[in-house]
């Protein structure tokens, strides 16, 4: 009877031996380190995304390959939005290790449509935090997106 609840106990230990460290390899960035100023840079995303919302741009991001994303921008009335330049960062809750910056093309066949490719794909679920510009118009929107 001592050899089996001796035998649960180091199972038991050995299991969480393992978790704690798979959990200490593979450390995240879903805690930051000073909420006050997560907090604030989350309230100027919510305001820049209310600004795009305001001026009726509509982003749909699409995963077309392995390693890229793709962006169509649509004007208020449906129309493709062309002519935007400027940068995206994309990061992973998860792994921060994976956090990019993309280089955004447009596609001469098809206006509207935004190209990136990643330095370090990986599949799951990206955040993209688009900083886009055309003229004097400001395009920011924070929004997800799944590589396959």
């Amino acid at each position: 009877m001592a050899a089996l609840v001796a035998g649960i106990v180091a199972v038991y230990g050995a299991v969480n031996g393992a978790m704690f460290w798979v959990a200490s390899r593979h450390p995240t960035a879903l805690v930051g380190e000073d909420y006050y100023a997560e907090s604030r840079r989350y309230d100027a995303v919510q305001s820049a995304r209310g600004a795009t919302l305001a001026a009726g741009w509509r982003v749909e991001a699409q995963a077309p390959r392995a390693g890229e994303i793709a962006l169509r921008i649509l004007d208020r009335g449906g129309r493709p939005a062309s002519g935007f330049a400027g940068q995206a960062l994309a990061w992973r809750p998860n792994d921060p290790a994976l956090d990019q910056a993309l280089a955004w093309r447009e596609d001469a066949a098809q206006p509207g449509l935004y190209h990136a490719a990643f330095a370090r794909p990986a599949a799951g679920q990206w955040v993209l935090r688009l900083a886009l510009r055309r003229g004097g118009e400001r395009l920011d929107q924070e929004l997800r997106a799944t590589l396959p």
